[in-house]
């Protein structure tokens, strides 16, 4: 291969259909080195020895009868190489399904020409290296917030200590004004303390997360456990409507649900907070809800409250910095499912979230 030959990796087990597509490319100006294989074993292999830019992946191969199993391995397997999926017409619903599960691009074989492959091979590659460059860019900000986040707990620490023995120490001869801002000091440290745990646990929602069977009453028993001061301060009812077995990264399900109930308690005026969890089944996942009756959120603040820092104007102000549903709308992201709302102001929200089923489920 030349410096000015751009590697291509052709995964394509039927020989008329892969002479064509080479001969596409090997007419236009743009000169290509291409690899050819014809199954999915043959792909990692490939790749560790071409070192491609972009793969072009057919989408039924001896050795993967199922698409959408075609689509997973060759992803798993590209290790953000750039894939192309070469379909047919028959398989173009999937083939749409297929961008969403991490291809760049899908051709119809029977519209193939020159132009249009070289032209969906470098906008391929072109993406790729953006978003390549996006995701190393996003993890060193992460990695940053989780540095700077950890580094200050222990100062934070040093300033509850040092006011709480102030206090302690000279109660009895400082005036009421000096008590109170000892007092406002503290509230600050707290509030900076939590801001910084939020940070902490936003940071480390991770897209490479183990997956295991998972039963949602077990998980709403270790949310009522971990909430057992708030829940006993408010008189708060919490009740798993519905047990069900499902497949998700246990750390992440447990934060979420977790984050969604505090949030209910917190959210609840001049009467004990009531909040309900149920699953149901849908064809490619589960659909977890968690049903409150507090204060309600104004339609208008339905998106924003998925932001980072961002709050609901509905009830005036609330302990909180402004994470927690934002960091549930990630890791639900990073679990292939999507988060919404639905309320009515007075009446209580219902928040769902999905969780894609995985392609290949816990053992």
């Amino acid at each position: 291969m030349t410096d000015a030959e751009l590697a291509i990796l052709l995964v394509e087990d039927n020989p008329a259909h892969a002479k064509l597509i080479q001969r596409h490319l090997a007419e236009g100006r743009q000169k290509f080195m291409v690899r050819h294989i014809t199954t999915i074993d043959e792909l990692k292999p490939a790749i560790e020895e071409v070192n491609p830019r972009a793969i072009l992946l057919d989408l039924s191969l001896p050795d993967s009868p199922k698409p959408s199993q075609t689509v997973e391995l060759a992803v798993s397997a590209a290790d953000g190489v750039p894939i192309i999926v070469l379909t047919s017409m028959s398989d173009l619903d999937f083939a749409v399904e297929a961008v969403d599960r991490g291809a760049q691009d899908y051709l119809v074989k029977s519209d193939l020409t020159p132009d249009l492959l070289v032209r969906a091979i470098n906008y391929a590659v072109h993406r790729g290296r953006l978003l390549s460059e996006l995701h190393r860019s996003n993890k060193e900000l992460l990695h940053f917030a989780y540095v700077v986040a950890h580094e200050l707990r222990s100062p934070l620490s040093r300033m509850m200590s040092a006011t709480e023995w102030l206090k302690t120490k000279y109660q009895e001869n400082l005036l009421p004004e000096v008590m109170t801002w000892i007092e406002e000091n503290q509230q600050a440290t707290r509030d900076i303390a939590s801001l910084v745990s939020e940070l902490l646990s936003f940071a480390k929602v991770s897209p490479e997360s183990d997956v295991d069977e998972l039963r949602l009453n077990e998980l709403v028993d270790q949310v009522r456990s971990n909430l057992a001061e708030e829940i006993l301060d408010s008189g708060a009812e919490i009740v798993c409507e519905n047990d069900g077995q499902f497949i998700a990264n246990a750390i992440l399900i447990f934060n979420i649900i977790n984050n969604l109930v505090s949030n209910a308690i917190k959210y609840c005026e001049d009467k004990a907070p009531q909040v309900a969890i149920s699953m149901t089944e849908c064809p490619n996942g589960w659909q977890i809800t968690v049903k409150d009756n507090g204060i309600g959120i104004d339609p208008a603040d339905f998106e924003q409250i998925f932001s980072l820092f961002a709050r609901a104007r509905t009830g005036g102000p609330r302990p909180g910095v402004g994470i927690g549903l934002a960091f549930c709308k990630q890791a639900v992201e990073k679990l292939g499912g999507k988060m919404w709302v639905e309320s009515t102001i007075g009446e209580g929200s219902e928040f769902h979230f999905t969780i894609k089923r995985p392609e290949v489920e816990a053992a």
